[in-house]
């Protein structure tokens, strides 16, 4: 299917759910996609949405506490009626290496979660995925860097 437009909705905790959807945003660049980035906020008007007739919509954020983080949610439940339009989901998540095996991250019903929302408001969700991005749990990982067998930017690319 071809898309003329898309607009990603994001939340970022540290950056890695920022980075992820600005790489989604070249990428659908790159594509003669028309995109634009919109943070998800506190606080929530209806002309947020007015004229917003995109193609796609997309909703990326951190998973938190293995579920989607209550912003997100409520967020989702106040978008507009999707009336088929098409949309995707993606969650980052915490991936680690121990040694050099690799470690994928949970996120439990984070995706799935918002998914069920965008459905059940009239979105067809055509995807949901998590993406593994460095940890900041510091008590269950230790911090990583370029000098330990950890993920590094250039891996990340």
């Amino acid at each position: 299917m071809y898309y003329r437009s898309m607009a990603i909705y994001f939340m970022s905790g540290i950056g890695n759910s920022f980075r992820a959807a600005t790489w989604m945003m070249e990428i659908a660049n790159k594509r003669d996609i028309s995109s634009k980035l919109h943070q998800i906020s506190r606080y929530y008007k209806k002309s947020d949405f007015a004229g917003e007739s995109n193609d796609l919509l997309g909703m990326v954020f951190p998973t938190h506490g293995f579920t989607a983080p209550w912003r997100v949610i409520r967020y989702a439940l106040r978008l507009p009626n999707g009336r088929g339009k098409h949309a995707f989901v993606v969650a980052t998540r915490a991936g680690t290496r121990i040694a050099s095996i690799p470690f994928p991250g949970l996120e439990g019903t984070a995706g799935y979660l918002i998914a069920l929302i965008l459905i059940l408001k009239g979105y067809i969700v055509r995807g949901v995925m998590g993406i593994d991005m460095p940890s900041n749990w510091m008590s269950l990982h230790w911090g990583l860097n370029l000098q330990t067998p950890s993920l590094s930017l250039i891996e990340l690319r």
